[in-house]
């Protein structure tokens, strides 16, 4: 019930914090109730995603070891890219799937898409925003490490919501993410966020005085990070950016 009306499935409110506020009403417990259920939630479904009876765990040919998500903001181009380090259960060529999200709705409009470390077999649509790519590693030996990278590559920040974030899905020992910020696409209010409902980023921040200009660098790194939740950084586009 809680996780139903957290996705909008029970409620028509377009923010999380008034769909929490319709749930507290029907369960008749306080909003704080309910985020602290709904958090619980996600990380059950977390949990049921990787359970070897729902998603074949037991017969993947690899093991996560490690993923580093980076945006680029440098340069006119951003660049996103999603690199995986994972151990080899068993020799020979290895094929993955692996599914990545996109700025902005782009329709059947494919993005600008580079890997290295495998070769890319197919691409294709699983929604709007999300991508599938099939993969194939190099012939290795079993327990053994590869490493492979996805990176797309976006006209400037039209569609690019103000935040990276990973949300593992998956145990692995070691998650960073790291953002770097140029004079081309200046941003305001960087902020860190750890172990946070990823609805929860559509919403409206709640904005403090702003800390100044934001660093070159930022990266932020967790071991064991906690399935299911975001963390990353989060920011407000500069006008100066955004025109």
């Amino acid at each position: 019930m809680v996780l139903l009306h957290g996705i909008g499935a029970r409620s028509s409110e377009p923010f999380l914090q008034d769909r929490v506020a319709a749930a507290a009403e029907v369960l008749h417990v306080t909003p704080r109730t309910i985020r602290r259920r709904l958090v619980q939630a996600n990380t059950l479904v977390a949990r049921a995603l990787r359970d070897p009876s729902l998603t074949g765990t037991s017969a993947q040919p690899v093991r996560l070891l490690s993923h580093h998500v980076t945006t680029d903001l440098r340069r006119p181009v951003v660049r996103l890219v999603s690199a995986k380090t994972v151990l080899r259960r068993r020799g020979g060529e290895i094929e993955l799937r692996e599914r990545f999200g996109t700025p902005g709705n782009r329709g059947p409009e494919a993005p600008t898409l580079s890997v290295g470390g495998a070769e890319l077999l197919d691409l294709e649509p699983i929604s709007a925003s999300v991508w599938e790519a099939s993969l194939r590693l190099p012939e290795g030996v079993a327990g053994t490490t590869a490493a492979y990278a996805l990176t797309v590559e976006e006209p400037g920040i039209a569609a690019l919501s103000p935040f990276t974030v990973a949300v593992p899905m998956q145990l692995m020992n070691r998650c960073a993410v790291t953002v770097h910020f140029g004079d081309l696409h200046p941003v305001t209010h960087l902020r860190e966020v750890r172990n946070a409902l990823p609805v929860t980023l559509y919403e409206p921040p709640v904005l403090g005085p702003d800390a100044g200009p934001a660093p070159p660098t930022v990266t932020l790194t967790a071991d064991r990070p906690q399935l299911g939740l975001a963390f990353g950084y989060a920011w407000v586009w500069a006008e100066a950016g955004a025109g």
